[in-house]
């Protein structure tokens, strides 16, 4: 079985709240899909929170969302910045006490870098695919582009070539509840105010909110 969350952006008091209500083993695999960043106004305490979740639980996977990237592609240089900022990179640079007219990345913590540049491209078990976009479900997984892995916007119902179910986010479900395609499933619930993690075990929905609500139920086949 996997827990599996979807975006976060920045929502950190949301994050929290799933995660007390959730309350993990430490020996259960728990996959984070990406795009942990930008929109909420907590980035960097979302961020510091995963960093503590990767160090205490040895099964935590974190993958990189379109957001991620962005970040890193601002960092190492380009012409990103404006792009960034208009996909709610000015409230990531704010928590951090950044001015977003300002193109300065230095009090970002050397540790969050970290954190960011060792992000997974996907991961894949035994009985299960995730990855940050929905990816195209004709190509393996190994000769997906950036593009499929981080911002393909193709919602699918088709089984991927490997046979295996997908679990995917980055496509925010105005429902409030996870979609199920087939057999993948769309985790990404952010523009509803809900923050949405799936037990692939259970089929159990857990959800909460910034005002530290949390609510749960089964997703329907």
């Amino acid at each position: 079985m996997a827990l599996v969350f979807g975006d976060l952006h920045g929502c950190s008091r949301a994050l929290e709240t799933l995660w007390l209500n959730i309350c993990p083993d430490s020996q259960q695999e728990v996959i984070f899909l990406g795009d942990y960043v930008d929109r909420g106004n907590n980035s960097s305490a979302v961020i510091e929170f995963l960093i503590h979740i990767k160090e205490t639980f040895k099964n935590s996977k974190f993958l990189m969302g379109n957001h991620e990237q962005m970040v890193l592609d601002c960092r190492y240089g380009g012409d990103y910045w404006f792009n960034w900022l208009r996909y709610g990179g000015d409230a990531t640079l704010e928590s951090y006490g950044i001015d977003p007219a300002v193109q300065e990345l230095s009090k970002i913590p050397s540790a969050h870098w970290n954190f960011l540049s060792r992000l997974l491209p996907y991961f894949e078990n035994d009985q299960y695919i995730f990855s940050h976009a929905c990816i195209n479900m004709r190509k393996p997984l190994a000769k997906q582009n950036n593009d499929e892995l981080r911002w393909w916007g193709n919602f699918s119902d088709d089984p991927h070539v490997s046979g295996k179910p997908v679990f995917f986010g980055h496509m925010s479900q105005r429902t409030g509840k996870p979609k199920r395609l087939g057999q993948n499933v769309c985790i990404d619930t952010s523009v509803s105010g809900w923050m949405s993690c799936f037990d692939t075990e259970t089929n159990l929905v857990h959800q909460a909110n910034q005002a530290g609500a949390y609510q749960c139920f089964i997703l329907e086949n």
